[in-house]
């Protein structure tokens, strides 16, 4: 076996241009395929750092009937404790909400948190150990009740008796590290948020960075109500699969609806935590792999084409031995040992390109990506390993060992003869390798394409708003409300005052930020109303000249303005009774006016999906509705004076939901400038200059818009990055391996091509008869390519964002960039062989 070795590599040495080229061919296969799969591998196939992960899920809820609801993927506290109370399917169900706030250290500025509300049982759910101090106990999530001293209507004070919210929380391990320095100490210490102050019980483990990315979290006692607001968790019994929890809680859901009609049509929702991580990342990774394993099948053939065209010069070699009784298990073994050789070498130096290839991919912003802080060498990735190189070796070796230990002599014999027919087995075996070679092109264009397709029209989609020129300001505000008020009023008119501020806009929801705004049911007075069966949307909070500022566009109607804002309603002391007394101050006098004010009714701007859902066929400006919850409140009447495009909240993918805008003052959670300037971060230092001016303790972050949007499209426009580039080295090699084929068959025929010329054929006549050739295997070629990348289309596209298998734009396209490469592979050998010399050629007859 050694000595086998030994004489394969001092082959392969004495021809080091085709082992260099075959060794480079197939470590770039390997190499992005193995690259890819570590990704794969690290986001998708490693286990969750939990015991028993596979029995973790997320927990969410849905309408059967496809209406709109604030709760969809969510599940009230009715939900919960039902799953709890009678799924034997499920060991414990949690549910979890989330707030923002800020912690504010001592000596320190404020640090803007993302707060986990979690119910009990919470943290046993996930059985991981904490990193210091303990988990919440089911104490924890009793409210507390407190002595309370309020003034009464007369002005004399008073004791009440209020319920508070536990104050205790848990640190996550970044907070910690952050903000404490990881100091142990922390445990029982107490911490200020901003409005209350908590005692830390513990500091959560590293790997637990749910929900959302908490950076603490505090318990709350999950009501048994109808209020459809969480989303949950939960952990099945060992044992359980997917379809029987799934089929336990369609009963309890069934159930639910007699204690609560309005859970009619509302079914739980359960998706393994993994896929919830993963979210639309899956098919992208998916088809880019894909496109790798394709990459990895197209470099086998080109090394498998050189095998078998560098065998048939040895053809005559072979049909003598085998002619002498030479063992052809014998003559197998020495090419499938030549292949393997270089499938483990182009291994080596493919592990090499992969692991550089990681760490770019990581630099490049792959870190951003879930679960990829580390990409693990685990048993996966080593098996996938052996798996690419015995499948390498096989695809490379087997064909020139079978076609060359063939019993059939005659044939063998011809293979480097004179005969202008000899090495017809080979030639046919050579046909075939390009037949492949451009079908698996096609596909993985045609994969590109895809990519390309999906990525152009989630970046040319309508957002309802513009990115260019505009700035997203998100000021952390302190714990005291004398510096937020001086804030308030004084930073807008600061930045109005700025040459680089064109508008300004402020709102309680922005665009591909966390989302927080809550949903009621609305109805329009004289609609038919059924209480199990009502309309919501989103209540949003804006200031007039935010969609202007937005680059919204208008619909119908009027947008919002000053005039459409209720005026603030203070408390004052009476100056004669010396009583408080409320009231409201005009914005034109600054007057006090005791009293409510006769304002009308309030006047509000909807957007798209609104009027479509609810107001279908009639003109939405002037329209008045209702709201409220549980049940609509027709005394609290809205008046529509205008319609706006929607904007995309949650994610690009998002389906528009009905959302109606209210006005307020800009004090809302965040505002949007739009600059004067052609690049708006030119404007950041003004601006954060003169909010310093303000009050420079107050932490702010100022971000372009156009870098949400950026950070919002990197995962699509990792898959097109990669998968282009897949494609341009897929043509690269496909037009490398049909020009070898085609140069070794134009080789093959010279003596035939000589004797055309001699006999008076034109160069021009010569290249028309190779290329004839090229169109029998080109059509071939592309027939196989057209119906292996509609194939794969069907299962992936729909899973991009509008996006056909049968696209004829991106099947044309991949057909005309694959032939065109075809063309130029068959046309090079076929000038070549126009311009033989019969006279050389022939002298040797």
């Amino acid at each position: 076996m050694w000595r086998d070795v030994l004489i394969t590599m001092r082959r392969l040495a004495r021809r080091p241009g085709f082992t260099l080229a075959a060794v480079a061919t197939l470590a770039v296969g390997i190499g992005a395929t193995t690259a890819i799969f570590s990704t794969v591998n690290a986001t998708l196939l490693r286990p969750l750092p939990f015991p028993d992960a596979d029995d973790l899920y997320f927990l969410g809820s849905r309408l059967v009937d496809g209406r709109y609801t604030t709760g969809r993927d969510r599940v009230s506290g009715a939900h919960v404790h039902a799953i709890n109370d009678q799924a034997r399917t499920v060991r414990h169900a949690v549910a979890y909400g989330v707030s923002r706030t800020a912690v504010i250290p001592e000596g320190g500025a404020p640090r803007d948190v993302m707060i986990g509300h979690v119910s009990e049982g919470f943290f046993d759910l996930f059985a991981a150990p904490m990193g210091a101090g303990r988990a919440f106990v089911p104490e924890d999530h009793i409210p507390e009740v407190r002595e309370q001293t309020v003034a009464g209507p007369g002005g004399e004070s008073r004791t009440v008796m209020v319920t508070v919210a536990p104050s205790v929380a848990i640190l996550s391990d970044g907070l910690w590290s952050e903000l404490f320095a990881r100091d142990p100490t922390i445990v029982d210490r107490t911490i200020r948020l901003r409005g209350r102050s908590v005692t830390v019980l513990g500091v959560a483990p590293p790997e637990l960075e749910f929900p959302l990315g908490a950076d603490l979290w505090l318990p709350f006692a999950l009501p048994d109500a109808v209020l459809i607001a969480y989303n949950g968790f939960l952990r099945a019994n060992p044992g359980a699969s997917q379809e029987q929890i799934e089929a336990e809680l369609a009963a309890i859901a069934f159930g639910l609806e007699e204690r609560f009609p309005s859970f009619a049509d509302r079914v739980y929702a359960i998706l393994p935590l993994n896929e919830l991580l993963v979210g639309d990342l899956a098919p992208i990774l998916l088809v880019v792999l894909g496109g790798a394993l394709v990459l990895l099948v197209l470099g086998s053939v080109n090394v498998a084409t050189l095998l078998l065209a560098k065998g048939q010069r040895q053809a005559t070699e072979m049909g003598v031995r085998l002619a002498l009784g030479s063992d052809r298990a014998r003559i197998m073994r020495r090419f499938l040992g030549e292949s393997l050789l270089l499938a483990s070498a182009g291994t080596i130096v493919g592990l090499l390109l992969a692991f550089v290839g990681v760490r770019i991919l990581v630099a490049w912003g792959g870190s951003d990506l879930p679960r990829m802080d580390q990409v693990p060498l685990d048993w996966r990735v080593l098996a996938f390993c052996v798996a690419v190189l015995t499948g390498a070796t096989v695809l490379v070796g087997l064909l020139p060992a079978l076609r060359l230990s063939a019993p059939d002599l005659r044939g063998l014999l011809s293979e480097s003869g004179r005969s202008a027919s000899g090495g017809q087995g080979s030639r046919r075996i050579m046909n075939a390798l390009v037949v492949a070679e451009i079908s698996l092109a096609i596909t993985l264009v045609a994969g590109a394409g895809w990519l390309v397709r999906s990525y152009l029209n989630l970046s040319s989609m309508d957002l309802g708003f513009a990115t260019e020129g505009r700035l997203l300001v998100d000021p952390m505000l302190p714990d005291d409300q004398a510096a937020v008020q001086n804030w308030m009023a004084a930073a807008p008119e600061r930045l109005r005052s700025l040459n680089v501020v064109s508008r300004l806009g402020a709102s309680s929801a922005l665009p591909l930020r966390p989302y927080y705004d809550s949903g009621w049911y609305v109805a329009v007075p004289g609609d038919d109303y059924d209480v199990n069966r009502q309309n919501v949307a989103i209540r949003t909070a804006v200031s007039p000249g935010f969609f202007e500022a937005m680059g919204t566009r208008l619909l119908a109607g009027r947008m919002l303005t000053e005039e459409d804002r209720p005026p603030p309603r203070v408390t004052r002391t009476d100056p004669t009774s010396g009583q408080p007394e409320s009231g409201t101050i005009d914005r034109e006098t600054g007057e006090f006016r005791p009293g409510p004010a006769d304002f009308g009714l309030p006047r509000v701007v909807v957007n798209r999906a609104f009027a479509e859902s609810y107001l279908a066929g009639r003109d939405p400006v002037g329209v008045l509705f209702g709201f409220g919850a549980p049940v609509v409140d027709f005394d609290n009447l809205q008046e529509i004076v205008g319609v706006v495009e929607n904007i995309q909240y949650r994610s690009l993918r998002d389906v528009p939901t009905p959302v109606w805008y209210v006005p307020t003052a800009l004090a809302a959670r965040g505002w949007i400038i739009e600059t004067t300037l052609a690049d708006p971060t030119d404007a950041i230092p003004t601006i954060r200059a003169a909010l310093a001016q303000v009050d420079p303790a107050i932490r702010v972050d100022i971000i372009p818009l156009s870098e949400l949007l950026s950070d919002a499209m990197w995962r699509h426009r990792l898959g097109l990055v990669l998968m282009s580039l897949f494609a341009a080295v897929s043509l690269a090699l496909a037009a490398i391996g049909i020009f070898g084929v085609v140069a070794h068959s134009t080789a093959q025929r010279r003596r035939e091509l000589a004797t055309m010329i001699a006999l008076g054929a034109t160069p021009g006549k010569v290249v028309a008869i190779l290329l004839s050739q090229a169109w029998v295997l080109s059509v071939a070629g592309i027939i196989l390519g057209l119906a292996a990348a509609y194939v794969g289309g069907r299962v992936v596209t729909n899973r991009f964002h509008q996006v056909r298998a049968d696209d004829p734009a991106i099947l044309i396209g991949a057909v005309m960039a694959v032939m065109t490469v075809t063309l130029v592979a068959f046309l090079l050998p076929a000038l070549r062989a126009a311009r033989i010399r019969p006279a050389e050629v022939l002298k040797g007859d």
